[in-house]
């Protein structure tokens, strides 16, 4: 609540310096998957880190030259493989597409040319679709086949071939994210920004023993939380208000002059 309500300050103070930054970015993160059971990754099997990008659009709002809000619209793209410890093999691949918002105060400081932030708050993404493939060793449980599916969020029984239903998945996911970064102003206009951010996952994926995913000798655990390691490189140009404002009423001195 108080981040909101400084977040409405932000918007509603200040407003003859008020700028308006706006543009894509694009990046790529490091995933760790930290299950709720510790010993899972460590006496069960091997989920290595996942590599993968992300991309969208970012949103920002100036204050002043120090305090700033920022908001971006950004597609995450996460990617997850289980694989055995014992000597039996069990291969288990799982991708994910989310949509995130995240929701930043930023701190400047100006040194010349060049500007440094540091910067954080919440972020809550929505998990938008998933697909995955599972393949069990045949002295592990011969009567199952190689698994290519699709993720949907609804019951099992009402699901087509190859489709995996995941009814008890968290489809809202929340995290907290900071960060730092720099940004240079360029001579030609608009603004190059980099940005290193770190985002603590507090939602695991869903619940454990679902039965799409349970067999006689394996299940695919849920019950992890993703935290992200990124860098992203952004575009951004300027929407003025102040000089949106002027330009306006410089037009209606001119018309009543006419």
């Amino acid at each position: 609540m108080k981040i909101l309500l400084f977040c409405v300050f932000l918007l509603t103070g200040s407003l003859s310096y008020a700028q308006y930054w706006f543009g894509p970015k694009i990046g790529g993160h490091r995933i760790d998957h930290v299950y709720q059971d510790k010993e899972y990754k460590q006496d069960t099997v091997s989920v290595v880190p996942d590599y993968n990008f992300q991309g969208g659009f970012v949103f920002h709002y100036s204050s002043d030259d120090r305090y700033s809000f920022r908001t971006e619209v950004v597609y995450e793209r996460i990617n997850r493989v289980v694989k055995n410890r014992d000597v039996t093999p069990i291969y288990s691949r799982m991708t994910n597409h989310f949509i995130s918002l995240p929701l930043q105060l930023r701190m400047s400081f100006n040194e010349g040319s060049v500007h440094y932030y540091v910067n954080g708050g919440p972020k809550i993404s929505y998990w938008v679709s998933g697909n995955g493939y599972i393949d069990l060793d045949e002295f592990l449980d011969d009567s199952v086949d190689p698994i290519d599916y699709n993720i949907v969020f609804r019951d099992s029984k009402k699901v087509r071939e190859n489709q995996l239903s995941l009814p008890g998945a968290n489809r809202f996911q929340y995290a907290l994210t900071v960060g730092a970064g720099s940004y240079v102003d360029l001579a030609l206009g608009g603004r190059l920004e980099i940005d290193f951010r770190y985002s603590f996952g507090h939602s695991n994926m869903g619940f454990n023993r679902n039965p799409d995913v349970t067999f006689s000798e394996y299940y695919d655990n849920l019950t992890y939380r993703n935290f992200m390691l990124s860098v992203s490189v952004a575009y951004l140009m300027e929407y003025n208000a102040q000089l949106k404002r002027k330009g306006a009423s410089t037009n209606k001195q001119g018309k009543s002059r006419k």
